[in-house]
C-alpha cells in the first residue's frame, strides 16, 4: 500500500484527525484552534489613541456624562420620572437645568415609559389638560406594544434589540429607561441584575449609547443617609454602572427633594453626603413640571436624626448668631450648612417658644 492510500484508509477510521499537525508545535495548535480575545498594546499607545476620542459631554452636570450607562433611584414618588423628563428636555433644547453651567448642543433623546401614560403625562405638561408644554421635536417617547410582544423571546432582549435598531435608524445615541423592571421582573436577583448591566454596557461600547435608567427602591429608613444600599440589586448594578445618584427627601418639608451622587467616574463625589442638592418640585408658566434648584446643604438636616435637645440648640444657636452677631439669615445658613428658609422659620418658631420640628 502506497503513502497516499495509507493516508485515506487513516482518514476513514478517524476523519477528525489532521496528520499535518503532528508537525507542529503545540503552542502552535492552540494558537491556530482558539484566537485570542484579548488585545494588548502599550499604554502609551492606548493614551494615543483615547486622546483622539472626543471629550464627553455632560448629560446631567456631574452626575451623568455622555457614554455612561447611569442609574437614577429613589423611593416612590419622589420624583425620579419629573427629573428625568427635565433632563431630556435640557439636552433636546441645549439649555441648562437646575444650577449646572453646561453649554451643550441640542441632542436627539428617546424616552422609554412604562410609568404614565395618556392623560397621567398631558396633566404634567398642561394648564388642567390646555396650554401645552412644548417640547423640541428631537425628544422621541418609547412605550411598549404588548400585541408585539414575542412569547418565545424575553422582553429585556426584544426591548434592547429595538433599541439598537431605533438608535441606528434614527440616529439616537441618549435613551432614558422609566424603569427598570420594563427590562427585569426580578432585579433583586443578582444574576439578572448582572446580565442587564452587560447588556447595557455592550450597547454603550458597540452602538455608543448613553442610558439613564431609573430604578425604584424599598421603603428607605430616614434616619441614614442614602447609600448603594439603599438599591435593590444595588452590587450588580452600582459595580457594573458608570455613575449613579439618588433622590431624597426632606423630613422639615414633604415638598423638598435632594439629589446626592453615589458613584462617579469621570470626576470627584462633588455632591456627597457634605454638599447635597436642595430643590423643591414647580410647574413653571410655561407649563412644564421640573426641579426648581433651591441651594446646597448637608444630607444630616434633611434625616430623621436630631434629638429634641439637638434641636433645641440649634434653635438657640440660630436665635444667638441672629440677635446677638446681627448676622443675616443668608449667613447663618451658610455657617450652619442649612437652607436660608430652614433658619428662617427656625428661628420665628423660636422666637415665640414653639417646639422646633
Amino acid at each position: 500500500m502506497n503513502k497516499d492510500n495509507e493516508n485515506e484508509e487513516i482518514n476513514k477510521i478517524n476523519p477528525q484527525i489532521n496528520l499535518n499537525q503532528f508537525s507542529k508545535k503545540p503552542e502552535d495548535i492552540v494558537k491556530d484552534s482558539k484566537p485570542s480575545v484579548l488585545r494588548m498594546i502599550t499604554m502609551n499607545q492606548y493614551l494615543e489613541e483615547a486622546n483622539k476620542l472626543s471629550i464627553p459631554d455632560q448629560l446631567f452636570g456631574n452626575f451623568w456624562y455622555e457614554g455612561e450607562v447611569c442609574i437614577l433611584f429613589s423611593d416612590t414618588n419622589l420624583g425620579k420620572s419629573i427629573l428625568a423628563v427635565q433632563i431630556s428636555n435640557s439636552i433636546t433644547k441645549g439649555e441648562t437645568i437646575l444650577n449646572f453651567n453646561t453649554s451643550l448642543s441640542p441632542k436627539k433623546v428617546a424616552y422609554l415609559d412604562i410609568e404614565l401614560f395618556g392623560k397621567q403625562v398631558e396633566v404634567r405638561y398642561s394648564n388642567e389638560f390646555t396650554n401645552h408644554y412644548r417640547f423640541a421635536d428631537n425628544f422621541y417617547r418609547l412605550d411598549i406594544d404588548p400585541m408585539t410582544i414575542d412569547e418565545d423571546m424575553t422582553l429585556e432582549d426584544q426591548v434592547l434589540n429595538d433599541i439598537s435598531r431605533i438608535s441606528k435608524e434614527k440616529e439616537i445615541k441618549i435613551f432614558i429607561i422609566d424603569n427598570i423592571t420594563v427590562l427585569i421582573t426580578d432585579f433583586e436577583k443578582s444574576k439578572n441584575a448582572i446580565k442587564l448591566m452587560k447588556n447595557l454596557n455592550h450597547l454603550k461600547r458597540n452602538d455608543g449609547i448613553s442610558f439613564l435608567v431609573l430604578a425604584h427602591v424599598p421603603k428607605v429608613d430616614k434616619t441614614n443617609p442614602i447609600t448603594t444600599n439603599h438599591l435593590a440589586g444595588s452590587k450588580a448594578l452600582i459595580n457594573l454602572c458608570d455613575s449613579a445618584f439618588a433622590i431624597g427627601s426632606s423630613i422639615m418639608n414633604e415638598k423638598i427633594r435632594y439629589l446626592k451622587q453615589i458613584k462617579a467616574r469621570y470626576v470627584d463625589i462633588n455632591y456627597g453626603t457634605t454638599n447635597v442638592i436642595v430643590c423643591h418640585i414647580q410647574k413653571s408658566k410655561d407649563n412644564m413640571l421640573k426641579f426648581i434648584y433651591d441651594d446646597t446643604s448637608k444630607e444630616i438636616l434633611f434625616l430623621r436624626t436630631f434629638k429634641d435637645s439637638e434641636k433645641e440648640a440649634m434653635a438657640e444657636r440660630i436665635v444667638k448668631l441672629r440677635d446677638e452677631k446681627k448676622m443675616t439669615f443668608e449667613s447663618i445658613a451658610q455657617e450652619l450648612g442649612m437652607l436660608k428658609g430652614t433658619v428662617n422659620k427656625i428661628y420665628h418658631k423660636a422666637k415665640k417658644n414653639e417646639p422646633v420640628s
